[in-house]
């Protein structure tokens, strides 16, 4: 089999920090939403919602990712 083959049968996988990164910022933002409507800066609370939200999810993301990488590389 060439190696252009073997490339082409492979499957493809997500990176978790991205996906967790994406499952954060919608999220965080929902619930900034409601902060900002509460505080009457709806601006404001997206912002720091979709913030945190990003920073917990990529965080959540990076540690799965280096709880499955092989520990023998």
């Amino acid at each position: 089999m060439t190696p252009e083959t073997k490339d082409r049968n492979r499957v493809k996988r997500y990176d978790p920090a991205g996906v967790w990164l994406a499952i954060g910022l919608t999220i965080g933002s929902a619930i900034g939403l409601i902060y900002g409507y509460a505080i009457d800066n709806v601006t404001l609370g997206l912002v720091l919602g979709g913030g945190g939200g990003m920073l917990i999810g990529l965080s959540i993301g990076a540690s799965i990712k280096n709880s499955r990488e092989d520990p023998t590389k």
